[in-house]
């Protein structure tokens, strides 16, 4: 039987004569064994045998398959047969109807987890819409198809109907999806979807103005279509032939092919054909409206039973009723206390609720003050770090010009003596001083006017910065800030080691400032307690440095990679990356207080010293404002390292 079957399917595509005789012996087959599954493929597959020559018998045995399922409760036959009329309704151009049945087949398929079958269903909706030039809704439904059951991309048909949804709004894409589909279709030795193929990319190069590559693609699917006696394929090759025939101006082979368009037409959908289909839907109609009626006379049937019962069990509950009342009175007393607890409990609720929102605000409000007197305080030191920087450049504008003030008297006395040589040789060493008063009045500028770009700069904005020099300036203005603050003149040596190959990076350059003039500070305070206790060969030392950090390189791929350590954030895809980092010989950061030291208001500092919100807005401004990392590793007694990574974009 399923041998049967198997050769249907084999001829289907070949000759139908012996696809039909194949398909009928197998019903036979099954009928005589009783084997109903049997029976159904076989009908369905004879169905499709007839769907190209006679389509209103075709619809008859799908009708018989789909009465046949529904009569033994096979749900995926039923959904098989529905699939087969929506392409016959399709080959009739009767796309309502045809969406109605592959919606329904669409269903089925969901309800007994064929997801093939689902996908097959969608498409062929998609290929509906994409007939009635609905694009949008073709989309959604091809889309579908594809998320339903992922193989259905590779199915020729599937293409075919992309390539139809896209002639619209993208030409070059749709001629290329036609072309793939004829590849498939090729390979797959799928001559009748070939035909098709043919068939429609000639209409679109008609559309295009390429009408002798039409000529040759409406010949070709009218050879096969006419090999395989495919009426539907050589009516619309045939038509296509003859239009373009007429357009070129040649009327006797526009003649031709209009004769054979004629004769498939009317084999197709002759009025004897067509009143076959009529009969067979309204025969159709009327078994359904029969089934209506007979779930209609169950239904009411059922009501009536359902009624007699819910007498019988509302007389046996009225009388159970009565007997509860009488506990549910007691019930409704108990309840009425309970209310009055609980109305007490709530109460009692809202006004903690109501203390707890005073205290947050509270708390809110705190929070906003020891904020801001975080950045009042990294502002004093960076104050502090700017005069002393500007300090240096001024001694020496006053020192030479102490000098020079000297040297003009000189210079007059020389004039008065006449003696030319000295004159010249203090002239020189004026010009000289001159030199180094701008040169040094330049550099206090520089300072001056960097520092203003970075306090015009919003927090927010973002523009090329050169980190080396942003990280050796604040690097120096914390030093300078500290010594100044410090009266016990503290020292420390101060090692940067640069990438000189690092370009600009896009960062907000005053918020990156922030976090490094923490970073230094804290390092510095690291080794100036260390100091006080430390040996007397004890050498305070915070080194700063930079690298450029490359996926192609082993360590840059394991940095960007890793993202279990404290304080780190994952980054998604690998990617070039800037790292700056601060290390210390300082006092070391116990293990126990390492977890807690990005956390808000967390500080090891005495009382008064710190806010504990440094190290916690630093670690917002790297990792959720620049997308970047900040990691700490330190041994107690040993020093501290701080790694910030940051993203090139």
């Amino acid at each position: 039987m399923w041998l049967m079957t198997d050769l249907s399917i084999k001829y289907f595509e070949r000759n139908f004569d012996s696809a039909r005789y194949y398909a009928e012996q197998g019903i036979q087959l099954a009928h005589t064994l009783g084997h109903l599954r049997g029976e159904l493929k076989s009908r369905v597959l004879l169905g499709q045998s007839y769907s190209t020559r006679d389509i209103p018998h075709s619809i008859r045995i799908y009708l018989q398959a789909l009465q046949l399922a529904q009569q033994t409760n096979q749900i995926d036959d039923q959904g098989q047969c529905y699939y087969g009329i929506g392409i016959l309704y399709g080959f009739l151009e009767n796309s309502p109807l045809a969406i109605n049945n592959f919606k329904q087949a669409h269903t089925i398929g969901l309800k007994v987890h064929d997801q093939e079958l689902a996908s097959f269903a969608s498409a062929e909706v998609g290929g509906a819409y994409g007939r009635m030039h609905k694009v949008d809704s073709a989309r959604y439904y091809l889309t579908l198809s594809e998320q339903e059951y992922p193989p259905i991309r590779l199915y020729p048909f599937q293409v075919l109907y992309w390539a139809r949804v896209e002639k619209g709004t993208n030409p070059t894409q749709a001629a290329q999806l036609y072309r793939r589909s004829i590849q498939v279709f090729k390979a797959q030795n799928e001559l009748r979807g070939l035909g098709y193929a043919y068939g429609a990319y000639g209409e679109f190069l008609q559309q295009h103005n390429q009408p002798d590559s039409s000529l040759l693609l409406a010949k070709a699917s009218l050879q096969i279509s006419l090999k395989l006696i495919n009426y539907r394929a050589i009516l619309t090759s045939s038509q296509l032939l003859t239009n373009l025939y007429q357009d070129l101006n040649r009327p006797d082979s526009a003649y031709k092919y209009q004769s054979i368009m004629i004769i498939a037409r009317d084999s197709l959908f002759s009025q004897q054909k067509f009143n076959q289909i009529q009969t067979t839907l309204i025969e159709e109609q009327q078994r359904v409206q029969q089934l209506q009626d007979e779930k209609s006379l169950f239904e009411s049937r059922v009501k009536i039973y359902g009624l007699l019962g819910m007498v019988a069990v509302l007389l046996l509950l009225a009388g159970v009723f009565y007997r509860n009342n009488r506990q549910k009175q007691k019930a409704n007393e108990e309840l009425q206390t309970l209310n009055q607890e609980v109305q007490q409990q709530k109460e009692e609720i809202e006004s903690q609720r109501d203390y707890l929102e005073e205290t947050l605000t509270e708390l809110k409000s705190t929070q906003d003050q020891l904020i801001q007197k975080e950045k009042l305080a990294s502002l004093g030191e960076l104050t502090a770090g700017i005069a002393h920087e500007i300090q240096n450049p001024l001694n020496f504008v006053n020192n030479f010009s102490e000098v020079s003030t000297e040297l003009i008297e000189e210079l007059k006395e020389e004039v008065q003596a006449g003696n030319i040589d000295e004159v010249m040789a203090i002239t020189d060493d004026l010009t000289s001083n001159l030199h180094k008063i701008n040169h040094h009045g330049g550099r206090a500028s520089s300072i001056v006017k960097g520092m203003l770009e970075h306090s015009r700069t919003e927090s927010g904005e973002r523009r090329p910065t050169d980190l080396n020099a942003l990280a050796d300036e604040y690097l120096k203005i914390a030093y300078h800030g500290l010594r100044a603050k410090d009266k016990s003149n503290f020292n420390c040596e101060l090692v940067n080691n640069f990438d000189p190959s690092l370009d600009l990076v896009n960062v907000g350059p005053q918020e990156i400032g922030r976090v490094l003039l923490n970073l230094y500070n804290n390092a510095f305070y690291a080794v100036s307690e260390k100091q006080k206790t430390a040996p007397a060969e004890f050498k305070p030392t915070v080194t700063v440095s930079t690298r450029l950090l490359s996926h192609s390189s082993p360590e840059g791929a394991s940095s960007l990679t890793q993202s279990s350590g404290l304080g780190t954030t994952g980054m998604g895809s690998v990617e070039e990356r800037i790292e700056i980092r601060v290390r210390d010989n300082g006092t070391g950061i116990p293990e126990s207080v390492k977890s807690k030291i990005f956390q808000p208001f967390f500080t090891t500092k005495p009382t008064g010293e710190g806010t504990g919100l440094g190290l916690s807005l630093s670690y917002d401004i790297i990792t959720k404002g620049h997308g970047g990392s900040m990691a700490v590793e330190s041994q107690p007694g040993q020093g501290t390292l701080f790694t910030i990574q940051l993203p090139i974009r």
